[in-house]
């Protein structure tokens, strides 16, 4: 009996243990993802036009204005989803690594239709306005990872095919950001587009 009372003993202490927060190394990295995105963008819409910022490829396909847009309104939706994946249960599993997580929110070469939350509807007027909002957002998710207490190690999507943890969705934002810049600029490369 001493044993199992052993157990319980350390099974309590544990429960009363902080939960474990981001190491510095990956706080560091995932806020030089985020500024680095942040940045390349800001330098992909820099100084463009009116023609420029509204020119469309096709009906189909959006302007420079409906990426810059959906970046705008991104951050607090994936900020939400991660504050929600965090208030679950930790759950360890098998997971791919940080790196291939941000190379495939990257890449163009997979297509998905952004949900309507974050699909564009010309919420601001100007460019001003599009790149003030995207600042104070990323700036706000920046502060999240900054300060943050969330075990986002532990704590899973419950996606059973591409479990990702709380750390490798603020890496998805930073690819995400990516992936539109790379849209922009084959926006910048089509037929017609105004020099």
């Amino acid at each position: 009996m001493p044993c199992s009372r052993g157990v319980f003993l350390l099974a309590a202490a544990a429960a009363l243990l902080p939960a474990q927060t981001l190491s510095e190394k990956d706080r560091n990295a995932a806020v030089n993802e985020l500024r680095s995105s942040s940045t390349l963008f800001l330098r992909a819409i820099e100084g463009l036009s009116e023609a420029q910022w509204n020119f469309k490829a096709a009906p189909e396909r959006w302007s420079i204005a409906e990426c810059a847009e959906h970046l705008a309104v991104t951050d607090p939706v994936m900020l939400a989803w991660i504050r929600k994946v965090v208030a679950q249960p930790a759950a360890g599993t098998e997971h791919e690594s940080d790196q291939a997580v941000l190379a495939k929110s990257a890449d163009r070469s997979r297509k998905d239709k952004a949900p309507k939350s974050i699909t564009p509807t010309g919420r601001w007027k100007t460019a001003a306005e599009v790149v003030d909002a995207f600042r104070k957002n990323r700036e706000q998710t920046i502060a999240y990872v900054q300060t943050t207490k969330d075990d986002l190690r532990s704590h899973f999507t419950a996606s059973k095919t591409e479990p990702l943890d709380g750390f490798q969705l603020v890496l998805t934002i930073a690819g995400h950001t990516e992936r539109h810049v790379a849209q922009i600029n084959e926006v910048k490369g089509s037929l017609g587009y105004p020099r």
